[in-house]
């Protein structure tokens, strides 16, 4: 891919694929039918810390554990306001990003 005849900087193609991994867990989230909500407002989302909780909270700990189980670890939400954190630095690959979602609506299906 190229900008204006020139490839594009490594700060935009950062910023371009922090956006795509995003994407994919917002959408996991928001296709859920309320199985997962998000408790910020689309308009104040963060690209890099993705927050969200079960509808049923009781699935929480099932969710960490299932998705441990699958290789994703570390996203506990914060011990005081719980929930699920997925956070997409720049060393998170966007396949990963993916990956998760995937997770996600698998999940969704077996327990939603």
């Amino acid at each position: 891919m190229t900008v204006n005849g020139h490839p594009p900087r490594p700060l935009t193609a950062m910023a371009a694929a922090s956006q795509r991994k995003a994407e994919n867990l917002y959408g996991a989230i928001d296709g859920s039918a309320g199985f997962y909500r998000a408790p910020v407002a689309p308009g104040h989302r963060s690209p890099i810390n993705i927050r969200f909780h079960l509808a049923e909270t009781a699935l929480t700990e099932v969710f960490l554990s299932n998705a441990e189980d699958a290789g994703f670890t570390n996203l506990r939400g914060h011990r005081q306001i719980g929930g699920i954190r997925a956070s997409l630095y720049n060393a998170m690959p966007e396949a990963g990003a993916v990956a998760l979602a995937g997770f996600m609506a698998d999940f969704a299906r077996r327990y939603g």
